[in-house]
């Protein structure tokens, strides 16, 4: 790390006011085990520029020939969960501040003497109302407290992320203690580190208080389907309800998407980009396929893995699918898969953005895009409620009141 510092201090000839200005930076990334210098090298020149351009984002001028800079070091960001910065550039002042001093939350923690401030920090958050609801004696929540901090910490968890998850999350100090602690450390042999291990925490509340068998039982599901280190840690980190997910859940989701004749590896495929497909309906998975293969005439479940088709919802496709029917661009192809138009492929119309969509796909403004959408629900909202009022007069001619004269 003391040599990446020298380079990055020599390409931008600064002195040591720059290496104060981009410590914050550089402790967020200190302790990612996954990352390597290469990797954090652009991400500090990106953040470095923005300290010394007053938190606007001016590429130094020997960075001007990198036009992919910023968009890879903020998907380094996003990533690495380095969510000091949240992905975004420093401003002037936070770069500047310095971590030692006893009115901020330790940013880094470098010997005991942070450690034991940063416990201070923790603790004092018992006294906010928040944790006023929390029924269980004062000795007994600093004790938990200071544990499930020191525990993070030893993750290399980023003091910040600790301090913000137990602030929003007080009810944790109510979950049966052991088994979180037990939970914790199974995350930690998963290689759950630090930023990611509070990430699952934090969006899966569930996990607290499961059982280890399950998790693990689940986990050995997730390696039957396909998933291997790394894929496996990044779909719990995008959605940790797969832990506690229910056997029967994933196992007809996977079954269904088995009967829309996708093959393992692409079943591993649509899991790694969308794993909440394993918590869909069977026939919610179904009639997105069906839609797509019948409605759209597109046969190759290749294309469906790469336009990820099971992450978006039936609405989402059916409404860009029909938006470019009616203005001529898409066509359904014939018995011989041939059209007339030349039909955009299906990763273009479904896993873009709407504005995206509108302006390189549809050719028209977002705007339009929005009351295309607007209408069609509206005419959707129609079509059923003159679909009930059919059934109600149904209802009434075969009404017999002579019985009740």
């Amino acid at each position: 790390m003391a040599r990446l510092l020298i380079e990055t201090l020599a390409e931008f000839g600064q002195c040591g006011q720059f290496l104060r200005r981009v410590s914050p930076v550089i402790h967020v990334h200190g302790h990612q085990p996954l990352l390597s210098l290469p990797n954090i090298r652009p991400c500090i020149l990106r953040h470095a520029s923005a300290c010394i351009c007053n938190g606007t984002l001016r590429p130094a001028p020997r960075l001007l020939k990198h036009n992919a800079l910023e968009r890879y070091t903020a998907h380094l960001c996003v990533q690495s969960f380095a969510s000091l910065h949240e992905g975004a550039v420093a401003s002037k002042r936070d770069a500047l501040r310095r971590t030692n001093s006893s009115d901020d939350i330790v940013t880094f923690i470098k010997d005991d003497e942070d450690l034991e401030r940063f416990l201070k920090h923790v603790t004092e958050l018992l006294s906010t109302p928040d944790f006023s609801k929390v029924k269980i004696a004062k000795e007994d929540a600093e004790s938990k407290v200071e544990e499930l901090a020191r525990r993070l910490t030893d993750m290399k968890a980023e003091p910040r992320n600790i301090y913000a998850f137990l602030r929003s999350n007080p009810r944790v100090l109510n979950t049966r203690w052991d088994v979180l602690m037990q939970n914790i450390q199974y995350l930690d042999e998963l290689r759950l580190f630090g930023n990611r291990a509070l990430l699952v925490l934090d969006r899966s509340p569930k996990i607290w208080n499961a059982g280890l068998e399950l998790l693990q039982q689940r986990v050995r599901r997730l390696r039957k389907l396909g998933l291997t280190e790394g894929s496996l840690q990044r779909v719990i980190t995008a959605w940790p309800g797969v832990l506690t997910l229910k056997k029967n859940r994933l196992n007809g989701s996977h079954e269904m998407l088995k009967k829309c004749q996708f093959s393992g590896r692409q079943i591993t495929e649509i899991i790694i980009s969308s794993p909440q497909v394993l918590d869909s309906e069977p026939a919610d998975i179904e009639h997105r396929f069906q839609y797509v293969y019948f409605s759209m005439g597109l046969q190759s479940q290749a294309d469906m893995v790469q336009a990820n088709l099971f992450k978006y919802p039936l609405e989402h496709i059916q409404r860009r699918h029909l938006v470019l029917e009616k203005l001529g661009i898409y066509e359904m192809p014939n018995k011989q898969g041939k059209t007339r138009v030349d039909n955009p492929k299906l990763c273009r119309i479904v896993d873009c953005p709407d504005a995206r969509f509108a302006e390189k796909c549809a050719g028209i403004s977002l705007e339009e895009f929005q009351m295309f959408g607007r209408n069609l629900e509206e005419e959707a909202r129609r079509k059923e409620d003159g679909e009930a009022g059919d059934e109600t007069d149904e209802e009434l001619v075969d009404y017999d009141d002579t019985r009740h004269r």
